[in-house]
């Protein structure tokens, strides 16, 4: 029994560091400095063959923004919390493999709402001090033009102002982002008693 605790427990470690290694990865990826490249290709060759069986899903691509490795990210923190309860506890419930799930899920959805609440909301400042102005959102204006779509077509089939629209979209998320995070402690306390 020992020696599984001490297995679970490196492979927990390896891990943790394989996912920091893929944090580190993709933060360098936003920093144009030409003499970070050569350690951003050591990385890329340890880390890439990981991210890369992520990026082919289209659900997580929006227009040029690819948020696939946090899919990975996700996969890798799940596992690490199962190895980690069976590093402490040996034995692992099925209940707690879904609490581990349903969090990592809950984790990653979260990040998407809050991403997208503070870009509408942004999105709203530059439209509300640039009215009338040029317009250089581009391909993520066809995204928010989308998502306001959708959630305008909720309550409404007539035509609204794009000011109105973001309002709307904001306060929907913004409702949805906090009423999950009222659910999830509940669901959790449930999964955790199965």
């Amino acid at each position: 029994m020992e020696g599984f605790l001490i297995v679970m427990r490196v492979i927990t470690w390896m891990l943790s560091i394989y996912s920091f290694i893929v944090f580190i990865r993709l933060l360098l990826t936003w920093i144009p400095i030409p003499q970070l490249n050569r350690i951003k290709e050591i990385l890329g060759s340890v880390v890439d063959p990981y991210l890369d069986k992520f990026r082919g899903i289209s659900w997580l691509r929006f227009g040029a923004m690819d948020f696939s490795p946090i899919l990975g990210l996700v996969l890798l923190s799940v596992v690490i919390n199962i190895t980690g309860t069976l590093a402490s506890n040996a034995t692992i419930t099925l209940g707690q493999v879904l609490y581990i799930l349903l969090s990592g899920i809950w984790g990653m959805v979260s990040f998407f709402l809050g991403a997208l609440i503070v870009l509408l909301i942004i999105r709203l400042f530059v439209s509300l001090a640039n009215s009338g102005g040029h317009n250089s959102w581009g391909n993520l204006d066809s995204l928010i033009y989308n998502l306001m779509a959708r959630v305008v077509g909720i309550f409404t089939s007539k035509s609204v102002s794009f000011h109105a629209g973001l309002l709307i979209t904001i306060a929907c998320l913004i409702i949805l982002r906090v009423g999950f995070g009222i659910l999830m402690p509940i669901a959790s306390g449930y999964l955790l008693r199965l």
